[in-house]
């Protein structure tokens, strides 16, 4: 198995970059309040309908909540922790354009205890 993953912060920009461009917000989102909501743990199946309508790939029909309740239980991180990982660092860093000290630690805290014990790990 393979593992890709990107910095979480450097993620985060990129969607809110995304998010800045592909909407008309007559209130810009602001940055502030897109690194305090940047966690996918809470109602992960509206994530994962969300990311399966964005791919063209929606879920509809019989047995969609069995289908979800499977891809959730599957990314997990206690499932996701059990797998031996090798991940290669890249150098990136654009979210150091954007993010203030306070928002990296926050990102940084979060990731840790999520991450933690996984093999994944990112630093400022």
């Amino acid at each position: 198995m393979v593992y890709v993953t990107r910095n979480p912060k450097d993620t985060l920009i990129s969607f809110w970059q995304f998010v800045l461009k592909s909407t008309s917000y007559e209130d810009p989102w602001l940055l502030e309040v897109a690194a305090k909501k940047f966690q996918l743990k809470d109602e992960p199946k509206t994530h994962v309908k969300r990311l399966a309508e964005f791919l063209a790939c929606p879920f509809n029909g019989d047995g969609e909540e069995e289908v979800l309740d499977e891809i959730v239980g599957s990314c997990s991180f206690e499932k996701l922790s059990n797998y031996e990982v090798q991940v290669q660092k890249g150098d990136v860093g654009d979210h150091r354009n954007y993010l203030n000290n306070e928002m990296v630690e926050r990102i940084d805290t979060i990731t840790r205890e999520k991450f933690h014990g996984s093999g994944f790990m990112y630093g400022s």
